[in-house]
């Protein structure tokens, strides 16, 4: 029994030691073919992330750029590249790489870059933010970041130069942290936007003998807006007003854009859509401004309502100007708002007889800073406090054709 026993006992150890050799051996082989499959995968991968990279710097380089790349030998692999021109001059970019059997797509969307993304962009700051001023969302200057006081800027704060200080002590806070070096151009091509609002916007222009025009806008809470409209031969010289209408704003401009085409516009009232407001100097003096006389403001306040597709651009080619009234005290202005040869101006500001608030919701994009109140040891006195919080639906969508910056920017890169 006991030779028997034995026989068995190395028979059975003879197998198991078989059955997990041959288990060592399909494990070292699965191995193998996991390691080719993640090396291979790998190498797609990388082949598509670099025609990514490749297509974006051709893009940057010549902004036109749509031929793609088909079937290029790379890194041992085939690359192709797909360039898609979408709706709101955007760009799909679909890169493909391929290694042995395994293919990798990489996309990435592109759109152009919004001065809307701003909270505040200034190409210079002669008036200094000061005590009592208070910026949210993205802020930048292509200036000395000048300071009086104690401001506070609530979003990343950027400037091509460093900080100086107007007063001692003066202490800015930058909650959302601050960075110099950044150079990004000011523009805008009147031009474009007036190609805008006469294939399917709103152009008020005048005639040979009155180039000038001069309008009012009322919106209102229904949807509609109010106008009125009169031209002139000089900026002081004007024939009468014309009749109010009152109209839809996708009727008076259905794709969103009214163009003041060397004139000025005077708005207020209640905003119920999408709309951007445009005004061109076109050589006019005292042309290309944008006069707001009381409160500009949504139906639909996103900060209550996020749901809110209220949305209004104020463009000009010189300025924005909220006109003079002592009595009217808190002014609210919803809005975007682009001066491309100055800023936005309090009038008469050191006439008002107490200090108000300017409340903004959305941005300023302005060549300059302008002085909105009188200060006395620091603090302000007469005119308005700059109280503004940034529109953060601005960082994926905009006013109706809102200026762009001249770059783009990836909005998603999916692997």
């Amino acid at each position: 029994m006991f030779g028997k026993a034995s026989v068995f006992l190395v028979l059975g150890f003879s197998a198991i030691f078989m059955y997990y050799s041959a288990r060592m051996s399909n494990f070292s082989t699965e191995s193998v073919d996991v390691y080719t499959r993640y090396y291979s995968e790998s190498i797609a991968n990388n082949i598509a992330n670099s025609g990514a990279n490749i297509a974006c710097n051709y893009i940057y380089i010549s902004p036109a750029w749509n031929a793609g790349l088909k079937n290029v030998d790379f890194w041992g692999g085939k690359l192709n590249i797909d360039v898609e021109s979408l709706s709101k001059n955007r760009i799909r970019i679909t890169s493909v790489g391929t290694y042995g059997t395994f293919s990798k797509t990489v996309k990435i969307l592109l759109q152009p870059s919004n001065y809307a993304k701003f909270g505040n962009f200034y190409n210079q700051l002669s008036a200094a933010p000061a005590t009592g001023d208070t910026f949210s969302g993205p802020f930048h200057t292509n200036d000395w970041l000048n300071v009086y006081g104690d401001p506070v800027f609530l979003g990343k704060t950027t400037s091509k130069n460093g900080i100086k200080k107007w007063i001692n002590p003066s202490n800015p806070k930058f909650l959302g942290g601050y960075e110099s070096g950044v150079n990004i151009p000011h523009s805008w091509d009147p031009s474009k936007m007036i190609n805008f609002a006469s294939s399917g916007g709103k152009v008020f222009e005048g005639i040979p003998s009155r180039t000038f025009v001069d309008v009012d806008l009322t919106f209102n809470a229904d949807g509609t807006v109010t106008h009125r409209h009169r031209k002139g031969q000089t900026k002081d010289k004007w024939d009468p007003w014309g009749p109010y209408i009152t109209e839809p704003i996708n009727t008076l401009s259905p794709n969103g854009v009214i163009f003041i085409d060397k004139g000025n516009v005077t708005m207020r009232g209640t905003v119920h859509g999408q709309v951007t407001v445009a005004t061109s100097k076109k050589g006019g003096n005292g042309m290309g401004n944008v006069y707001i006389d009381s409160d500009i403001v949504y139906k639909d306040d996103p900060r209550t309502n996020p749901n809110s597709e209220d949305m209004l651009g104020i463009v000009c080619e010189d300025k924005i100007e909220v006109t003079f009234d002592n009595s009217r005290g808190d002014i609210n202005i919803h809005a975007t708002m682009f001066a491309q040869h100055d800023g936005l101006n309090i009038e008469s500001y050191s006439s008002y007889t107490k200090i108000n608030n300017m409340n903004i919701l959305g941005g300023l994009i302005a060549k300059d800073t302008k002085p909105t109140a009188s200060y006395s040891g620091g603090k302000p006195t007469k005119g308005y406090r700059f109280i503004h919080k940034f529109d953060d639906r601005f960082l994926k969508t905009v006013p109706p054709y809102f200026p762009t910056t001249g770059g783009l920017e990836i909005v998603s890169w999916l692997e």
